[in-house]
Protein backbone atom coordinates (compact mmCIF):
# COMPACT_ATOMS: atom_id res chain seq x y z
CA UNK A 1 0.00 0.00 0.00
CA UNK A 2 1.31 3.19 -0.72
CA UNK A 3 0.40 6.65 0.44
CA UNK A 4 1.14 10.15 1.10
CA UNK A 5 1.60 9.97 4.71
CA UNK A 6 4.14 8.17 6.86
CA UNK A 7 1.90 7.85 10.35
CA UNK A 8 -1.08 5.58 9.39
CA UNK A 9 0.83 3.17 6.74
CA UNK A 10 -0.05 0.65 9.16
CA UNK A 11 -2.49 -0.78 12.34
CA UNK A 12 -6.09 -0.83 11.58
CA UNK A 13 -6.48 0.89 8.38
CA UNK A 14 -4.09 -0.66 6.46
CA UNK A 15 -5.34 -3.65 7.92
CA UNK A 16 -9.14 -2.90 6.60
CA UNK A 17 -7.81 -2.35 3.26
CA UNK A 18 -5.87 -5.77 3.07
CA UNK A 19 -8.85 -7.43 4.64
CA UNK A 20 -11.47 -5.74 1.60
CA UNK A 21 -8.91 -6.78 -1.00
CA UNK A 22 -8.89 -10.10 -0.03
CA UNK A 23 -12.46 -10.75 0.68
CA UNK A 24 -13.38 -9.19 -2.75
CA UNK A 25 -10.61 -9.51 -5.26
CA UNK A 26 -11.10 -5.41 -6.03
CA UNK A 27 -8.39 -2.93 -5.74
CA UNK A 28 -9.71 0.22 -2.85
CA UNK A 29 -8.37 3.30 -2.60
CA UNK A 30 -8.86 6.64 -0.27
CA UNK A 31 -8.88 10.03 -1.71
CA UNK A 32 -9.22 13.23 0.61
CA UNK A 33 -11.98 15.85 0.21
CA UNK A 34 -10.23 17.40 -3.01
CA UNK A 35 -10.12 13.92 -5.01
CA UNK A 36 -6.43 13.15 -4.53
CA UNK A 37 -5.61 10.01 -4.15
CA UNK A 38 -3.47 9.34 -0.54
CA UNK A 39 -3.75 5.89 -0.03
CA UNK A 40 -4.45 2.25 -1.87
CA UNK A 41 -4.18 -1.25 -1.71
CA UNK A 42 -2.74 -3.76 -3.66
CA UNK A 43 -1.62 -1.21 -6.65
CA UNK A 44 -2.56 2.24 -8.17
CA UNK A 45 -3.55 0.58 -11.50
CA UNK A 46 -3.89 -2.90 -12.62
CA UNK A 47 -2.04 -3.67 -15.67
CA UNK A 48 -4.37 -3.03 -18.12
CA UNK A 49 -5.43 0.53 -16.67
CA UNK A 50 -1.52 1.46 -16.20
CA UNK A 51 -1.24 0.47 -20.03
CA UNK A 52 -4.14 3.20 -20.63
CA UNK A 53 -3.02 5.88 -19.04
CA UNK A 54 0.31 5.68 -20.71
CA UNK A 55 -1.56 7.28 -23.38
CA UNK A 56 -2.38 11.12 -22.54
CA UNK A 57 -5.81 11.13 -24.15
CA UNK A 58 -6.95 7.78 -22.31
CA UNK A 59 -5.23 9.43 -18.77
CA UNK A 60 -7.40 12.66 -19.39
CA UNK A 61 -10.35 10.63 -19.81
CA UNK A 62 -9.44 8.54 -17.15
CA UNK A 63 -9.18 11.26 -14.90
CA UNK A 64 -12.54 13.24 -15.63
CA UNK A 65 -14.64 9.89 -15.13
CA UNK A 66 -12.62 9.74 -11.77
CA UNK A 67 -13.81 13.38 -10.59
CA UNK A 68 -16.84 13.64 -12.23
CA UNK A 69 -17.84 10.27 -10.03
CA UNK A 70 -16.12 12.57 -7.18
CA UNK A 71 -18.21 15.38 -7.78
CA UNK A 72 -21.56 13.68 -8.14
CA UNK A 73 -20.52 12.01 -4.64
CA UNK A 74 -19.74 15.22 -3.29
CA UNK A 75 -23.48 16.39 -4.59
CA UNK A 76 -25.39 13.91 -3.51
CA UNK A 77 -23.89 12.54 -0.09
CA UNK A 78 -24.10 9.66 -1.82
CA UNK A 79 -22.48 5.63 -3.22
CA UNK A 80 -21.94 6.36 -6.66
CA UNK A 81 -21.68 3.42 -9.17
CA UNK A 82 -20.59 4.09 -12.49
CA UNK A 83 -19.18 3.00 -15.95
CA UNK A 84 -15.68 4.92 -16.72
CA UNK A 85 -14.86 5.57 -20.46
CA UNK A 86 -12.95 1.95 -20.83
CA UNK A 87 -15.92 0.03 -20.13
CA UNK A 88 -14.81 -0.69 -16.55
CA UNK A 89 -16.97 -0.61 -13.21
CA UNK A 90 -15.97 1.70 -10.63
CA UNK A 91 -18.03 2.93 -7.14
CA UNK A 92 -17.22 5.62 -4.79
CA UNK A 93 -18.69 6.99 -1.27
CA UNK A 94 -17.82 9.70 0.65
CA UNK A 95 -16.54 9.76 4.16
CA UNK A 96 -18.29 11.98 6.41
CA UNK A 97 -17.19 13.36 9.66
CA UNK A 98 -19.75 15.21 11.43
CA UNK A 99 -21.43 16.43 9.08
CA UNK A 100 -19.04 17.40 6.26
CA UNK A 101 -17.25 15.00 3.25
CA UNK A 102 -13.89 14.65 4.44
CA UNK A 103 -12.39 12.46 1.67
CA UNK A 104 -13.90 9.88 -0.68
CA UNK A 105 -13.60 5.71 -0.20
CA UNK A 106 -13.45 4.09 -3.67
CA UNK A 107 -13.33 0.15 -5.96
CA UNK A 108 -12.62 0.10 -8.87
CA UNK A 109 -10.79 -0.98 -12.25
CA UNK A 110 -13.42 -4.17 -12.07
CA UNK A 111 -14.88 -5.92 -14.89
CA UNK A 112 -18.60 -6.64 -14.59
CA UNK A 113 -20.50 -9.36 -16.22
CA UNK A 114 -22.87 -7.08 -18.17
CA UNK A 115 -19.60 -4.39 -18.63
CA UNK A 116 -18.89 -3.05 -22.42
CA UNK A 117 -16.31 -5.20 -24.06
CA UNK A 118 -13.33 -2.93 -24.35
CA UNK A 119 -11.90 -3.07 -28.31
CA UNK A 120 -8.84 -0.95 -28.83
CA UNK A 121 -9.85 0.74 -31.62
CA UNK A 122 -8.01 3.87 -31.16
CA UNK A 123 -5.11 2.29 -30.55
CA UNK A 124 -2.36 0.49 -33.22
CA UNK A 125 -2.21 -2.92 -33.73
CA UNK A 126 0.53 -3.74 -31.43
CA UNK A 127 -1.00 -1.47 -28.85
CA UNK A 128 -3.99 -2.54 -29.10
CA UNK A 129 -3.23 -6.13 -28.75
CA UNK A 130 -1.19 -5.69 -25.57
CA UNK A 131 -4.18 -3.54 -23.67
CA UNK A 132 -6.61 -6.54 -24.97
CA UNK A 133 -4.44 -9.18 -23.61
CA UNK A 134 -4.15 -7.26 -20.33
CA UNK A 135 -8.28 -6.46 -20.31
CA UNK A 136 -8.83 -10.20 -20.96
CA UNK A 137 -6.48 -10.52 -17.54
CA UNK A 138 -8.93 -8.79 -15.80
CA UNK A 139 -11.35 -10.73 -13.50
CA UNK A 140 -14.99 -10.97 -14.31
CA UNK A 141 -17.22 -9.79 -11.43
CA UNK A 142 -20.81 -10.64 -11.37
CA UNK A 143 -23.11 -7.39 -10.73
CA UNK A 144 -24.55 -9.01 -7.83
CA UNK A 145 -20.87 -9.30 -5.99
CA UNK A 146 -20.09 -5.30 -7.07
CA UNK A 147 -23.47 -4.33 -5.46
CA UNK A 148 -22.72 -6.20 -2.36
CA UNK A 149 -18.98 -4.85 -2.45
CA UNK A 150 -19.87 -1.75 -2.72
CA UNK A 151 -22.59 -2.08 0.50
CA UNK A 152 -19.29 -2.69 1.82
CA UNK A 153 -17.72 -0.29 1.04
CA UNK A 154 -20.51 2.09 2.07
CA UNK A 155 -19.82 0.78 6.16
CA UNK A 156 -15.92 1.38 5.88
CA UNK A 157 -16.96 4.73 5.35
CA UNK A 158 -18.30 4.78 8.52
CA UNK A 159 -15.16 3.30 10.04
CA UNK A 160 -13.91 5.68 12.71
CA UNK A 161 -10.09 4.21 12.31
CA UNK A 162 -10.53 5.67 8.20
CA UNK A 163 -12.04 8.94 9.72
CA UNK A 164 -8.99 9.56 12.02
CA UNK A 165 -6.75 8.52 9.02
CA UNK A 166 -8.54 11.40 6.68
CA UNK A 167 -7.99 14.38 9.74
CA UNK A 168 -4.54 13.27 9.89
CA UNK A 169 -3.99 13.29 6.64
CA UNK A 170 -5.10 17.15 6.35
CA UNK A 171 -3.57 17.97 10.09
CA UNK A 172 0.01 16.49 8.29
CA UNK A 173 -0.71 18.32 4.67
CA UNK A 174 -1.33 21.79 6.57
CA UNK A 175 1.84 21.64 9.01
CA UNK A 176 3.90 20.33 5.90
CA UNK A 177 2.72 23.39 3.78
CA UNK A 178 3.57 25.63 6.72
CA UNK A 179 7.06 24.01 7.40
CA UNK A 180 7.43 24.12 3.55
CA UNK A 181 6.63 28.19 2.87
CA UNK A 182 8.30 29.10 6.76
CA UNK A 183 11.77 27.35 5.26
CA UNK A 184 11.83 28.96 1.82
CA UNK A 185 10.45 32.20 2.25
CA UNK A 186 13.36 33.78 0.54
CA UNK A 187 13.15 31.71 -2.67
CA UNK A 188 10.16 31.86 -5.02
CA UNK A 189 7.58 29.78 -3.49
CA UNK A 190 4.95 30.52 -5.96
CA UNK A 191 1.87 28.42 -7.32
CA UNK A 192 4.05 25.99 -9.52
CA UNK A 193 6.81 25.33 -6.70
CA UNK A 194 3.81 24.38 -4.34
CA UNK A 195 2.27 22.06 -6.81
CA UNK A 196 5.37 20.19 -7.56
CA UNK A 197 6.60 20.09 -3.71
CA UNK A 198 3.53 18.72 -2.78
CA UNK A 199 2.02 16.70 -5.36
CA UNK A 200 -1.29 18.59 -6.35
CA UNK A 201 -2.76 20.19 -9.27
CA UNK A 202 -3.62 23.79 -9.07
CA UNK A 203 -7.19 22.98 -8.26
CA UNK A 204 -6.49 20.69 -5.54
CA UNK A 205 -3.39 23.22 -4.24
CA UNK A 206 -6.39 26.57 -4.12
CA UNK A 207 -9.04 24.49 -2.45
CA UNK A 208 -6.45 23.14 -0.05
CA UNK A 209 -5.02 26.48 0.88
CA UNK A 210 -8.77 27.92 0.95
CA UNK A 211 -10.09 25.36 3.43
CA UNK A 212 -6.84 25.25 5.69
CA UNK A 213 -5.90 28.92 5.77
CA UNK A 214 -9.07 30.86 3.90
CA UNK A 215 -6.59 32.54 1.54
CA UNK A 216 -4.83 32.25 -1.33
CA UNK A 217 -1.57 30.45 -1.80
CA UNK A 218 0.19 33.56 -2.66
CA UNK A 219 -1.83 35.42 0.07
CA UNK A 220 -0.32 32.95 1.89
CA UNK A 221 3.04 33.17 1.35
CA UNK A 222 2.55 36.86 1.41
CA UNK A 223 0.95 36.96 4.55
CA UNK A 224 4.24 34.93 6.19
CA UNK A 225 6.42 36.63 4.94
CA UNK A 226 4.98 40.25 6.51
CA UNK A 227 4.75 38.14 9.67
CA UNK A 228 8.56 37.46 9.60
CA UNK A 229 9.33 41.12 9.28
CA UNK A 230 7.06 42.22 12.02
CA UNK A 231 9.64 39.70 14.16
CA UNK A 232 12.73 41.01 12.90
CA UNK A 233 11.99 44.70 13.19
CA UNK A 234 10.83 43.85 17.13
CA UNK A 235 13.79 41.46 18.03
CA UNK A 236 16.41 42.59 15.70
CA UNK A 237 18.59 45.44 14.69
CA UNK A 238 19.12 44.61 11.17
CA UNK A 239 17.92 47.53 8.41
CA UNK A 240 14.41 47.43 7.10
CA UNK A 241 16.07 46.51 3.79
CA UNK A 242 17.90 43.36 4.91
CA UNK A 243 14.92 42.50 7.04
CA UNK A 244 13.18 42.55 3.47
CA UNK A 245 15.85 40.61 1.87
CA UNK A 246 15.60 38.32 4.92
CA UNK A 247 11.96 37.91 4.07
CA UNK A 248 11.67 37.03 0.59
CA UNK A 249 11.48 41.04 -0.46
CA UNK A 250 13.51 42.25 -2.33
CA UNK A 251 12.44 45.59 -3.88
CA UNK A 252 12.43 48.00 -0.06
CA UNK A 253 9.96 50.10 -1.81
CA UNK A 254 7.71 47.12 -2.59
CA UNK A 255 7.86 45.82 0.69
CA UNK A 256 7.55 49.55 2.61
CA UNK A 257 4.35 49.55 0.78
CA UNK A 258 3.14 46.02 1.15
CA UNK A 259 3.51 46.41 5.05
CA UNK A 260 1.53 49.69 5.22
CA UNK A 261 -1.07 48.22 3.21
CA UNK A 262 -1.46 45.01 5.56
CA UNK A 263 -0.44 46.94 8.99
CA UNK A 264 -1.41 50.46 8.31
CA UNK A 265 2.31 51.92 9.06
CA UNK A 266 5.52 51.98 7.97
CA UNK A 267 8.22 49.44 8.53
CA UNK A 268 10.12 52.12 10.42
CA UNK A 269 7.40 53.14 12.27
CA UNK A 270 6.57 49.85 13.54
CA UNK A 271 9.87 49.10 14.54
CA UNK A 272 9.59 52.59 16.78
CA UNK A 273 6.35 51.72 18.68
CA UNK A 274 7.04 48.04 18.94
Amino acid sequence: MNTNLTKSNTGELQKLLVDFYTLTNMKICIYDSDGKEVSFFPERFSAFCGRLREDARMDSMCKECDLGAIERCRRTGRAQIYTCHAGLTECITPIIVGSSIRGFIAIGQIRGEKSIKFTGKNFDSKIRESLLLDYEALPVMPESRIEAAAHVLEACASYEELKRFIDDFETDIEGRIEEFVRDNLTENVGVERLCFEFGFSRRELYSVMKRSFGCTPAEYVKNARLERACRFLRTTKKSISTVAEECGIGDYNYFSKLFKKRYGISPREYRKES
